[in-house]
């Protein structure tokens, strides 16, 4: 019986501590990083701005030599809801994510660091509850029950995961590069219902991994270039279970502080072909695998297939100063909702994106780029009757600087 309730003591807290991103993700790996991405989001081939350093470390050799610099200032407003029994749950809340890029170039040699959350939800506020359905479990004493995990008090959730990237790149030939680094990420997971009272649950993990690089300049116009960051093991510690709600004395025992629930980051590779059609015109293709069945999540793994994305991208300076971008990304992260019905505060749906924005180079050292892109997820219905629905918006303000 102890096992059993074990897994169901897991099966709760993943389901109110782990959730899929709110941004373009598979399961876990956040993709929509920079403004750069939200205006043009095949970013796996390009070489044009200090992003390359999360999305083609390799490619970071072909920028100008100096010291490039980008943050980008990104807000993702959420409409989530979920209803049951013509009841509803919703979360308006919006996130605010500002990543750091650099990239330092001088000769053959390439050095770029970023700092910015490689993954996560952020922060989602149900202010008059949410509903996980019905839960069976086993009391000791009482034997066979169901527990109603319908909540109508404010409830809030946090899932995020921020990470330092850093490498080298490095020019083989004028027409080849490679790079190497090492990725080190910190996984927060907190939530607490009625202020704490009901539930106040936190646990945390770290993990680092290599992350490897290849582009090709293939011809004068085509760019070819690989991304891949290995899994990285990720074992959260409980560091917190408190609340008044009967489930948490029933797992409490079990599921205590110092207890330890592995969720690895899935490895992921991404490839990416930007093509120059003229000198005024970029085209692009991107496509990723989250290799999520090989990532250690405690036997989540077993009911998940492998999420991903492709997408796509046009660029166009219309003058020698203004440069306008959109693209298209559609996305599906291979969960199995039957298996995992209680994920309903941030469920993973399928969605697809349109995005669109504008670069204004200031100075030779100076560009500024403003960027917007609505989220468009499918719906679905739990076993339990419980209907799941998204809206996300991103809006993104970005800076560049180089200091030569």
């Amino acid at each position: 019986m102890k096992g059993f309730v074990l897994r169901v003591g897991a099966g709760f807290f993943a389901a109110l501590l782990i959730s899929s991103s709110a941004m373009a993700s598979m399961v876990d790996n956040q993709s929509s990083l920079t403004a750069d991405f939200t205006r043009m989001p095949a970013r796996t081939a390009a070489s044009d701005a200090s992003d390359a350093s999360i999305f083609n470390p390799a490619g970071s050799a072909w920028l100008e030599e100096g010291l490039h610099v980008g943050v980008s200032f990104k807000a993702c407003f959420k409409d989530w809801q979920h209803s049951r029994n013509g009841e509803t749950f919703e979360a308006d809340n919006a996130n605010f994510l500002p990543p750091f890029h650099s990239v330092y170039r001088n000769g053959r040699l390439g050095l770029y660091a970023a700092v910015t959350a490689f993954g996560g939800m952020g922060k989602a506020d149900y202010d008059d509850g949410f509903t996980l359905g019905s839960m069976p479990v086993v009391h000791p004493i009482a034997g066979p029950m169901m527990v109603d995990l319908t909540f109508r008090d404010k409830a809030e959730f946090t899932y995020v995961v921020p990470g330092l990237t850093t490498g080298v790149s490095w020019l083989l030939s004028d027409s080849f590069a490679v790079s190497g680094g090492f990725r080190v990420l910190h996984g927060i997971m907190e939530v607490e219902i009625d202020e704490g009272e009901q539930l106040d649950a936190s646990m945390d993990a770290t993990g680092g991994a290599p992350v490897f690089g290849l582009s090709w300049r293939a011809t004068d116009k085509l760019d070819i270039s690989l991304r891949h960051e290995m899994r990285t093991k990720m074992e959260y510690e409980v560091d917190k279970v408190e609340g008044s709600h009967p489930l948490v004395s029933l797992v409490k025992g079990v599921v205590k502080e110092g207890s330890k629930m592995r969720r690895d980051f899935p490895a992921q590779t991404a490839m990416g072909v930007m093509y120059r059609i003229a000198p005024k015109w970029r085209v692009a293709v991107d496509g990723a695998m989250a290799w999520q069945k090989d990532a250690d999540r405690g036997g989540e793994e077993k009911g998940m297939g492998n999420g991903y994305y492709v997408a796509s991208g046009v660029e166009c300076d219309v003058t020698p100063k203004w440069t306008l971008g959109a693209g298209y990304i559609y996305c599906d992260p291979k969960d199995d909702r039957d298996r995992f019905p209680y994920l309903t505060v941030n469920p993973k749906l399928k969605y697809q994106v349109v995005s669109a924005g504008v670069k204004y180079r200031y100075s030779d050292t100076l560009s500024l780029s403003f960027s917007v892109a609505p989220y468009f997820y499918d719906s679905c219905t739990t076993p339990q009757g419980i209907k799941m629905e998204k809206k996300t918006l991103d809006v993104a303000f970005g800076v560049e600087w180089l200091l030569k």
